[in-house]
């Protein structure tokens, strides 16, 4: 709601004397030329109110309390105060934790400010006539008896030639007047008035100004903000000591310009923390500029009329400004960031309270950015994900424990501390709730390391030459229980991997590394149609709790998987993709948030096919680093065009963009991005070959691989939870110990007609094929002669590599098989 606030605002008997002349002139006008004109005598009358900001929490869909601005200084007075309106928790409902203000104070407004500034610009126009304009700025006092801010003097404007106030008073011509106030500073000669500020305040409201002193921070604090009127028609009104009198129709409305955004923090973390300051960071916002108030930019606008005035359009942004300088790029967004720093670490306490200490900063929006909407709008077999919409973030900066800790989960570097994908309004007051947390930590370090060997004290490592990659019976599987748990293992609880699992690990969905136009899984991006994503919901699984043992739940959360923005083929070279996870379904726009979060990268090494086959024009993969790095909740883009913090703090460097700038990941480079930093390795161990019954439940026998699916298939023991009649799946859940009863799943495999009964958890390729056996049936004519028999594919498939999961956190991760003498190997 808008509430409008009088302040009695009254130029009293404005008089204009008259000064010299000049002749008409026909030629062509020049915007940045006055033109001819002349000065006459007007006097005018005006009052003002001011239409103030509305005062909104970030998180908050809901319209709330309007700010009171003073129209009539350069700078008003706030102080911080009490809202009524709970801050919301990560799942957008109230946690009784209430926000704070920052609230106009009228009397301390006057008390520190007895005397301010304001630009007038008035605007004579007249047909056939060049327009003109004149500049003034006075300073108005304040008057205790009237309770308003007044002012009376003698200013000299322009008029164009052969016109007077006579042609005004008889509407032969038209006189304007534009009151623009705030601001930092005013350039006569640019005419450009500079905005912008970020200042520290404190909810402490026993620290006013006169308890702090100079320089220190107070409950109150003054602010620059700019507002204006937009253009008023001024007409004749009366006539006094022989002078004409104008005046507008009514009380002249000023806006505020731009938005202002109240930053706090509290702590539901488990350690007391403290900071040095905040960095705010969007694509939507800009944070120091001018706005451009020269004859030039007036004369090509269209009229800023009051209904609707904003200075937006005529803002230019001066402050901090990152573009991509990546060699791909072919589209992007800039983002802007400012940054505050106190004199000094502050503390914030455990417990979830409110630190005392704010900072208060002004931000213009930029002009057709919008707010991120939901995966809604289907296209191929994907969505569309949220490129190029809305994102702020902010950052705190030297966060550490105050025993001196590093803290790496999260790790703040690179998490923010909050984040909205709104688009923000133009006249709003905004309150930007952030928050230390504590990270859970993340699924993918709970899967083991290492593969299990045939001899169960056996580990091998998963970043492993693939030969050296055992390869497990299913009899085995169930021998040891591991299908449904295995609570012995000295890696804790363990569990071969279920579907959530294996989406985590991209066994079962697999990604794409190369733009595969053959299917319709990743789609281009509507926008700029040069990236290629998908955004899928899916089960994944989750810790309850941080202690060991934990346990997991499961459920949908949105995923975009992504290839990598250059996307040039690179042979059998390293290729990439990329994973943003772990999203909360239905949080666009809106405050619903996930504490899981993760930004992933998949590495692969592809790998041809044997010489002289048909497959030499495919290309499989010999094996896939998994990386993670948690961003937090409160992370709101995307893998396309949102920059990542690298701590770097000069140069081109300072910010990268996860899908676009590969050194991202590069820890040599950027060390402070990969604390807290998850790794594990998929090897393609392929399968044995020519498996028989009589081979029996365990085989270690490295000769026997199959030479074209070892370094090139990435077959994982796993169970589903929507498609029960996989092989692989049967295979894993089938309890007996009698290995010949796997022949009645080598028939079935051969009698289905189901395609995907036939697939393995699997890549079928670097184009993100999913591996499948076949489309025929046992006893049907095969293309080339014979009939279709998969009985031995199907023994084969009874030995695969095992992964599993455990309840036990393992940590962090061998190192990436691309960074070790097994690559390419």
């Amino acid at each position: 709601m808008n509430r409008i606030f009088r302040s009695g605002l009254f130029l009293a008997a404005l008089s204009i004397i008259a000064s010299s002349c000049s002749k008409n002139s026909d030629a062509p006008i020049d915007p940045d030329h006055e033109g001819p004109h002349i000065k006459a005598p007007v006097s005018v009358a005006l009052e003002s109110t001011l239409l103030t900001y509305d005062a909104k929490t970030l998180e908050d869909q809901s319209s709330g309390r309007s700010l009171d601005w003073d129209p009539r200084n350069s700078e008003v007075t706030y102080t911080i105060q009490g809202s009524s309106k709970d801050i919301l928790d990560d799942d957008g409902q109230a946690s009784g934790n209430k926000s704070k203000i920052a609230k106009y104070n009228k009397t301390l407004t006057v008390t520190n400010h007895p005397s301010r500034d304001l630009l007038m610009i008035y605007k004579v126009e007249a047909p056939g006539k060049q327009t003109q304009f004149t500049y003034e700025k006075a300073s108005w006092n304040y008057n205790t008896r009237k309770r308003a801010y007044e002012l009376v003097a003698t200013f000299n404007i322009n008029m164009p030639v052969g016109i007077s106030e006579e042609d005004i008073k008889n509407n032969q011509a038209s006189l304007s007047v534009l009151i623009i106030a705030g601001g930092n500073d005013f350039d006569p000669q640019t005419k450009h008035l500079k905005v912008g500020f970020s200042k520290a305040a404190t909810t402490d409201v026993t620290k006013t100004r006169q308890a702090v002193g100079a320089g220190g921070i107070a409950n109150e604090v003054d602010l620059p903000v700019p507002y204006a009127s937009g253009w008023i028609t001024l007409t004749y009104n009366r006539t006094e000591n022989s002078q004409h009198v104008f005046r507008p129709s009514g009380i002249i409305a000023l806006k505020p310009q731009g938005v202002l955004l109240t930053t706090t923090i509290r702590n539901n973390s488990e350690k007391d923390m403290q900071y040095s300051g905040f960095t705010l960071r969007s694509n939507a916002l800009q944070f120091d500029g001018e706005i451009d108030l020269s004859q030039s930019t007036l004369r090509r606008s269209d009229g800023m009329t009051p209904s609707g005035f904003s200075v937006q359009d005529y803002f230019i942004n001066t402050g901090n400004k990152w573009i991509s300088n990546a060699m791909c790029s072919r589209d992007y967004t800039p983002f802007y960031e400012k940054t505050y720093t106190y004199d000094g670490d502050r503390v914030c306490q455990k417990g979830g309270a409110l630190s005392t200490d704010v900072i208060v900063f002004w931000a213009m929006p930029v002009k057709g950015i919008e707010t991120a909407t939901d995966y809604t709008e289907r296209i191929g077999n994907t969505y569309r994900p949220a490129i190029g919409y809305a994102q702020t973030h902010v950052y705190v900066n030297g966060a550490k424990a105050t025993t001196g800790e590093e803290i790496t989960a999260p790790n703040y570097t690179i998490a923010p501390v909050m984040g909205t994908d709104k688009a923000l309004k133009l006249g709003k007051a905004y309150t930007v709730n952030s928050e230390f947390y504590t990270q859970p930590k993340q699924a993918l370090g709970y899967v083991l390391k290492e593969y299990f060997g045939v001899n169960p004290t056996r580990w091998v490592a998963d970043n492993s030459k693939n030969l050296d990659i055992p390869l497990v019976s299913n009899k085995k599987v169930t021998q040891y229980g591991f299908q449904n748990g295995c609570p012995t293992s000295p890696k804790g609880f363990v569990q071969v991997l279920t579907q959530p699992w294996m989406e985590l690990l991209s066994l079962y969905t697999p990604m794409e590394f190369i733009d595969n136009t053959n299917n319709d899984r990743f789609a281009h991006d509507p926008k700029n149609q040069v990236g290629r994503y998908r955004a899928l919901q899916f089960e994944l699984p989750y810790a309850t709790t941080n202690t060991d043992p934990t346990t997991f739940r499961y459920r949908n959360f949105v995923t975009t998987d992504a290839i990598d923005w250059c996307n040039t083929d690179q042979g059998e070279g390293l290729s990439y993709a990329y994973r943003l996870t772990y999203r909360e379904p239905n949080s666009f726009g809106n405050s619903k948030r996930s504490p899981y979060q993760s930004l992933m990268r998949f590495t692969a090494r592809p790998n041809k096919g044997i010489s002289g086959s048909d497959t030499q024009k495919n290309r499989y993969i010999k094996y896939i680093d998994i990386e993670s790095v948690y961003l937090g909740k409160y992370f709101v883009g995307n893998l396309y065009d949102t920059p990542i913090p690298t701590g770097k703090k000069e140069g081109s460097n300072h910010l990268l963009r996860a899908a676009v700038d590969n050194e991202l990941w590069d820890a040599t480079k950027y060390p402070s991005i990969q604390k807290g930093y998850i790794t594990r390795t998929v090897p393609s161990a392929g399968l044995y070959k020519d498996i028989k019954p009589e081979d029996g439940a365990e085989l270690n026998e490295p000769t026997r691989r199959s030479t074209f699916d070892t370094d090139r298939m990435n077959f994982h023991w796993g169970m589903t939870t929507e498609k029960p009649n996989y092989i692989t799946d049967l295979l894993t859940k089938e309890v007996s110990t009698n290995v010949n009863d796997n022949a009645k799943f080598v028939d079935k495999f051969n009698k289905t007609s189901d395609l995907f009964y036939r697939r393995g958890f699997a890549y079928g390729g670097i184009n993100g094929d999913i591996f499948t056996y076949g489309h025929g049936v046992k006893g049907q004519p095969a293309p080339g002669g014979g009939t279709y028999d998969f009985t031995q594919k199907a023994w084969n498939l009874t030995y695969q590599a095992l992964r599993l999961f455990s309840t036990t956190y393992q940590g962090a991760g061998n190192t990436p098989r691309h960074l070790t003498t097994n690559d390419p190997n």
